[in-house]
């Protein structure tokens, strides 16, 4: 059963929210204009664990928009973000 993964509590590619990646991409950016990169980016950290956490123990569907909408709020903040980190080494 070499990739499947139906029924087992994995959070895959497949289970990813394309509406809610982009609406948290779209959210994410505006929020890089108010915010720091790393505060966005641990936001979008923390959303995309919880909903991995929800996808795994309780609901599929609501666990797999959280983990999406954290992902693309990862997506506009992961450039910044090193780059930020790496200038202060």
């Amino acid at each position: 059963m070499s990739g499947s993964s139906t029924g087992t509590g994995e959070f895959t590619a497949q289970h990813v929210r394309w509406r809610w990646l982009l609406l948290g991409a779209v959210c994410g950016a505006a929020a890089l204009l108010a915010f720091s990169p790393v505060g966005v980016a641990a936001v979008g950290a923390a959303l995309t664990l919880l909903g991995i956490a929800v996808f795994t123990w309780r609901g599929r569907r609501i666990g797999a928009e959280l983990a999406s909408a954290g992902l693309g709020i990862l997506v506009p903040s992961a450039v910044p973000t090193l780059l930020l980190l790496l200038s202060s080494l």
